[in-house]
């Protein structure tokens, strides 16, 4: 009543279609920074430019970025393996979230890596996206040039006090040795006179 259900064991398996996994937007302290596609002259490229990859200030080092797959087929099941290049150190386990943020990014050179893995565990292949974050102004090459400079005047302030203190102490010891110099003269004058003083007497 039911109906009858046929096995082909000789039936080949079913081709299941290729798909992508797209990069739809890319958001920047709450502006969008990419729309999902690069245009060159006039012309849609698949892979980011080098002129197209943008360079964010440190107090914009947050970015948030949302992604899809193009396999429709039980779509809700698909599952997303995300990578930071530059930051994350593998792959982050599956998540069925379409978007992901990374907040308070050090500077550097940072790539985003995104792939699909549909329902039957067929992955695609890996979208890109890279950016920059620059460091804050206190870690700047400027910046540590100035720090150098400053450790450079420190260290020649320091000798300089250094110096001028052991001045004065050569000079204060020198004080002494002069005033006790002349004590032994005065004392050694002294001496003589009341030697001269006994001779002249006995004589």
């Amino acid at each position: 009543s039911e109906g009858i259900f046929i096995f082909d064991e000789k039936a080949g398996k079913k081709e299941h279609p290729s798909f992508n996994t797209i990069i739809r937007k890319v958001i920047n302290n709450d502006s969008i920074i990419f729309g999902g596609t690069f245009f060159e002259n006039g012309e849609v490229m698949i892979n980011q430019p080098e002129s197209f990859i943008p360079v964010f200030e440190y107090s914009n080092n947050s970015v948030t970025f949302h992604y899809a797959s193009t396999y429709y087929i039980e779509e809700n099941e698909t599952e997303y393996l995300l990578f930071l290049e530059g930051y994350d150190e593998d792959w982050l386990h599956p998540t069925k979230i379409t978007f992901k943020e990374y907040t308070n990014l050090r500077e550097g050179d940072y790539t985003f890596k995104v792939k699909a893995k549909n329902v039957y565990g067929i992955e695609s292949e890996v979208a890109e996206y890279s950016f920059t974050v620059l460091p804050p102004w206190y870690r700047t090459t400027w910046a540590y040039l100035g720090y150098l400079i400053l450790f450079i005047l420190f260290v020649w302030l320091v000798v300089k006090l250094n110096t001028r203190r052991l001045q004065k102490d050569k000079e204060r010891l020198e004080g002494i040795v002069k005033e006790r110099t002349a004590e032994v003269v005065k004392q050694k004058e002294e001496i003589e006179r009341k030697n001269k003083h006994i001779t002249d007497s006995i004589e």
